[in-house]
């Protein structure tokens, strides 16, 4: 009888590589759109002086 234990305590390699895929994809969508509101605030910005 094989009495050793296999116990999955912590997240593996691929894992960690998932989510860090899950959070890159939306952090590199959301980026342009942020840079073009931020330049177009800096425009405005500039405009009014």
């Amino acid at each position: 009888m094989d009495c050793r234990v296999h116990r999955e305590d912590g997240a593996s390699l691929a894992e960690y590589a998932l989510l860090l895929v899950l959070i890159a994809i939306p952090v590199s969508l959301a980026i342009p759109a942020l840079g073009t509101a931020i330049i177009n605030i800096f425009q405005q910005l500039a405009a009014a002086f």
